[in-house]
């Protein structure tokens, strides 16, 4: 049976193996991860089989991408005019757990999060595999209304000069992101 719990200190080394595996692995991600974990405003929760951790999902105060975009990045705010947004940091979830609804549970429970604290927007930056996949966007798509998106191809390539890799591509990662910033939901 799958339990979900706020993501605390003693779920950080499993965050980070699933981080590393799933995500984008290297030190700077590492460094990344346990940084985010001491901000006052980081929200997340964690989904467990057992005492397996099977999947999480993170976000942080503020515009954050996976590495910097600032093109991208005041494009955005130049259109939307916004200043009061979290970034949705990751979401991973074990392959052989996926189908099963985890991603969607977390995800309302961090748009509940986010409409309790009065966030207004969440940025996510999804995923899209060089074979056109995305799933990361089956889940985030009850999050609220998009107000802003854009499909970067190659949006990860210069993820080597931040020090990271991709679990796909390895250094020379030729994966595109799917930016959405969207105005959360109330119930």
């Amino acid at each position: 049976m799958i339990t979900y719990k706020d993501i605390e200190a003693e779920d950080l080394d499993s965050v980070i193996r699933l981080y590393c595996k799933y995500l984008n692995d290297g030190e700077e991600i590492v460094k990344h991860v346990r940084s985010a974990f001491t901000e006052r405003d980081f929200i997340g929760i964690c989904a467990y089989d057992g005492d397996k951790m099977v999947g999480f999902y993170a976000a942080q105060d503020g515009v954050h991408f996976s590495y910097p975009h600032p093109e991208l990045e005041r494009e955005m705010l130049d259109d939307v005019g916004i200043d009061d947004v979290y970034t949705a940091d990751s979401l991973v979830v074990v392959p052989e757990y996926r189908g099963q609804g985890i991603p969607y549970y977390m995800t309302e429970y961090i748009r509940k999060k986010l409409v309790a604290n009065s966030v207004e927007y969440i940025l996510l930056e999804a995923w899209i595999y060089p074979d056109g996949d995305a799933p990361a966007c089956r889940s985030i798509d009850k999050m609220g209304t998009v107000v802003f998106e854009r499909r970067v191809p190659m949006f990860y390539k210069d993820l080597a000069k931040y020090g990271m890799t991709c679990p796909l591509c390895g250094e020379n990662c030729t994966c595109g992101a799917l930016v959405q910033l969207i105005r959360v939901r109330e119930d």
